[in-house]
């Protein structure tokens, strides 16, 4: 069975990271166990009812929870992640094979590649510390 490819807002995404790691209670009753993780309470009462209607999270008694299906399409949103990132990885590789790093450049390939492997850089943005 493959699983449903759903468009997740960053705030969705968020909040399904920290269900996969344990339940949260429902903002509306306990809104600082929501900021006590780092989330706006606004914002997940703002999520909470598109997850629920996807069957992405489930509400049993003021407990938020991820589903299978919630679990399953986080899993799949960030393996696509890794994904890209890898390939992003391997341009770099080639774009710096092909020279386009040169003299006192090489020694910012490190930090160009280990800020693009964490995805904090884009391919474009490690190229450019190259340059």
């Amino acid at each position: 069975m493959s699983v449903p490819h759903f468009d997740l807002t960053s705030t969705q995404h968020r909040l399904l990271a920290e269900l996969v790691r344990s339940t949260l209670p429902v903002p509306s009753r306990e809104p600082h166990g929501a900021a006590a993780r780092g989330l706006d309470p606004q914002q997940v009462a703002a999520d909470v009812p598109d997850l629920l209607w996807m069957k992405l999270i489930s509400d049993a008694g003021g407990l938020l929870s991820i589903t299978t299906l919630g679990a399953a399409v986080y899993h799949r949103a960030e393996h696509e992640a890794a994904e890209r990132r890898l390939a992003e990885v391997s341009a770099f590789a080639d774009a710096v094979e092909a020279g386009l790093a040169s003299g006192s450049a090489r020694d910012r390939i490190p930090y160009a590649l280990r800020k693009l492997a964490q995805g904090e850089f884009s391919l474009d943005q490690a190229v450019a510390w190259l340059a």
